[in-house]
């Protein structure tokens, strides 16, 4: 039961992320940036965030099967998956405060820092996607064929990186306007 709901949470996030990156994306681009809209789009996700985290935090160590949360048969979809996980954690900081700190450290080595962690979170965001998308239907019921599987993941990881390329040159391309006059 535990599974299927941060299954649905999964879902959910990937709904909020796009919407999230997509309203900063369409900011950038428009040059109009609303900062009460872009706090709720990022706090309301953040919220999901912290859920999913929890959840999965207590199926990884709680209700695992196995006696040991490394086992033999992990395979690379799950190895990737944490590994986007770990990497979202630890540069969540960094995407939250970027703005103040491209513009605190603009010219500087802590200006192309940040810029590479912000590229870096977005692909493990884009990344964490497309490998856990369709296990999510799959925990949910909703895929069960091998080959639908298959495609559907090929699907999103293109997706995922159309979308992950189009975020990141909108940012740099924006902040280098904004910041490297």
């Amino acid at each position: 039961m535990i599974k299927k709901i941060n299954a649905v949470l999964s879902l959910l996030l990937t709904a909020l992320l796009i919407l999230h990156a997509g309203y900063e994306c369409a900011a950038y681009c428009l040059f109009y940036y609303n900062p009460m809209l872009s706090k709720v789009t990022g706090f309301v996700t953040a919220s999901v965030v912290a859920l999913h985290v929890i959840i999965s935090i207590i199926s990884l160590f709680v209700l695992h099967d196995s006696r040991s949360v490394i086992y033999i048969r992990l395979n690379m979809k799950t190895v990737i998956q944490r590994i986007c996980a770990v990497i979202m954690a630890v540069l969540l900081p960094v995407h939250i405060y970027a703005f103040n700190l491209l513009q605190r450290y603009a010219g500087k080595t802590g200006y192309f820092l940040t810029e590479a962690g912000q590229i870096l979170f977005y692909a493990a965001v884009f990344g964490h996607i497309a490998v856990s998308f369709t296990k999510s239907l799959i925990t949910l019921g909703v895929m069960e064929k091998d080959t639908v599987r298959r495609k559907a993941d090929t699907v999103i990881s293109v997706i995922c990186t159309l979308l992950f390329i189009v975020v990141a040159v909108i940012t740099v391309t924006t902040h280098t306007k904004l910041f490297l006059r």
